[in-house]
């Protein structure tokens, strides 16, 4: 199989991995409201209950089908996302802008609390 283009080929190609049985459900109901036909990998061998056994599973789709599935999947798979690791880094950003701010106001409410308490 052609890695560099899938469509140059005619094998299923696979755009979703995952252990979590629950991932794999909301994955092909996704898919199936895309109207986009798959197959899936692994599913009969996986324990639904977590176990050692755990293994993982895929969907393969048609190569005609791998960027809109992708598109589809990214919801569920950050890294089919291109700006997935830009958005993770903006999102860590501002969780640690609203920390500092808030360890700021709490440090503030502390000083004049104690300045009230010394004078």
């Amino acid at each position: 199989m052609n890695s560099s283009n899938p469509q140059n080929s005619h094998e299923p190609v696979v755009v979703f991995i995952t252990s979590s049985a629950g991932e794999m459900e909301v994955a092909k109901s996704m898919l199936q409201a895309g109207d986009i036909s798959f197959i899936t990998r692994g599913e009969r061998n996986h324990d639904p209950y977590g176990g050692a056994g755990n293994l993982l599973m895929d969907i393969r789709v048609e190569p005609r089908d791998v960027e809109f599935a992708r598109e589809i999947l990214k919801e569920l798979d950050p890294e089919l996302d291109q700006d997935a690791e830009r958005t993770s880094y903006l999102r860590r950003a501002l969780w640690v802008i609203a920390i500092v701010v808030l360890l700021a106001m709490g440090l503030g409410l502390l000083g004049n609390l104690a300045a009230t308490l010394l004078w």
